[in-house]
């Protein structure tokens, strides 16, 4: 059921709460019999006009949606209208107490509404879906994290205060607004209530917490699996950082969920996979050795002039050089013949780049006897199709993959 069709029923029934404080009105017994009469036909005019609205209102559902509870609460609000006018024209004087069942329903009522006015804003984002959101990681937990403090303030605090009643409710009248609201209608003494939708505001936040606790874990435990089987796609810098997001999902995740046993492995499984990956890692950057010039470079230019200018490119660009992070710029060594950078209009080159492998290390990774290469393009200055540039300087770059090796195996050029 769209918004826009919930909100004509509330519609409806807002109308047939008016008609009905009309008649149950404790002046009633006041009135004068012109009075009472006169307000009871405009009762059933009323009431006709709101059975006229609800059948159009349920002509454009799905029959599948007459049962929802918006319907079924309509529908009850009618039938009570219905009855208390009955009751007021076969008994005009007022009505005898309330029975002992009656009294209890009513009390039971009252006793919802004042835990739905006490709770129901702690259920406030908890409807039944995944809690964890945000455009980055570090967001993600965070938001996660909060979550957990809030439904776990519902299951220590709220869910203690409010389950004794909805349970004597459930198990007197059933589990529906329908149901509760039928079986007062049964009764003998019509009252102003919303027994069934105030029951059913507290029912929707108790299923919900429950529900948010497995989305919320499943959705985790689901980005927590793609990164481990993108793995081998990420960096090796990158590696490490999200295997430990990944286990930082994995135990929000728990978190959320404590009853799934599976996590407590999926866990182990993250520390093991780290071990090994983080042992690996060290093994390939110990072996890595410096890939020296092309030996087979056709020109134009000579390998060792195109590495010193691209060196010196890399030496002042300030991207390169960020302040206070002890940025060394090592060495370049060719890598592969000139090639086409950029086309004009006619797919003509204009600009040429050659590649190279550049490699730096800063204070940082100094310590850890780390130096990072980069795989990338230095671009010359654009020229035309008939006099194209394939010399220094250069005024460019493209950045591809880049990996780590040992600073003591790398040669500092001066």
């Amino acid at each position: 059921m769209s918004g826009a069709q919930a909100r004509n029923y509330r519609l409806v029934d807002q109308d047939m709460r008016n008609t009905r404080n009309r008649l149950s009105t404790p002046q009633w017994g006041e009135f004068n019999q012109s009075e009472r009469d006169q307000r009871l036909a405009q009762a059933e005019a009323d009431a006709d006009q709101f059975r006229a609205r609800l059948d159009a209102l349920n002509a454009e559902l799905d029959p599948a949606l007459l049962q929802a509870d918006p319907v079924q609460n309509s529908e009850a609000e009618l039938a009570e209208i219905r009855a208390l006018i009955a009751q007021r024209r076969e008994a005009p004087e007022p009505v005898a107490a309330a029975s002992d069942e009656l009294t209890e329903a009513l009390e039971l009522s009252r006793a919802v509404r004042e835990l739905r006015e006490a709770h129901l804003a702690s259920f406030q984002g908890v409807h039944g879906n995944s809690m964890v959101h945000g455009t980055s990681i570090e967001e993600q937990l965070q938001v996660g994290r909060a979550a957990v403090e809030q439904l776990n303030r519902l299951d220590s605090e709220v869910m203690p205060a409010i389950q004794p009643t909805m349970r004597r409710v459930a198990e007197r009248y059933g589990e529906t607004a329908s149901a509760i609201n039928n079986a007062l209608h049964g009764m003998d003494v019509p009252r102003e209530h919303h027994f069934g939708s105030e029951f059913m505001d507290l029912y929707r936040g108790m299923d919900n917490l429950a529900r948010s606790r497995r989305a919320s874990a499943e959705d985790l435990v689901r980005q927590s699996s793609m990164y481990i089987d993108l793995i081998e796609s990420f960096s090796e810098e990158m590696r490490l950082r999200r295997l430990e997001e990944s286990r930082n999902m994995l135990a929000l995740a728990q978190a959320f969920d404590p009853a799934d046993s599976e996590l407590n492995q999926r866990l182990a499984q993250v520390d093991a996979m780290y071990a090994a990956m983080e042992e690996r890692i060290e093994r390939d950057v110990d072996a890595r050795q410096w890939v020296s010039h092309v030996g087979d470079f056709a020109g134009p230019g000579q390998t060792d002039e195109l590495a010193r200018a691209a060196l010196d490119f890399f030496r002042g660009a300030p991207a390169w050089n960020p302040a206070g992070r002890g940025v060394e710029i090592l060495a370049v060594s060719i890598q592969g013949q000139w090639d086409v950078a950029n086309r004009d209009l006619f797919g003509r080159p204009i600009q040429w780049r050659v590649p190279v492998h550049m490699v730096m290390t800063n204070t940082d990774m100094k310590s850890d006897n780390i130096a990072r290469v980069y795989e990338l393009s230095v671009l010359a200055r654009e020229g035309s199709p008939d006099r194209p540039v394939k010399a220094a300087p250069f005024v460019d770059y493209w950045v591809g993959n880049s990996w780590n090796m040992r600073l003591n195996n790398v040669p500092v050029q001066p």
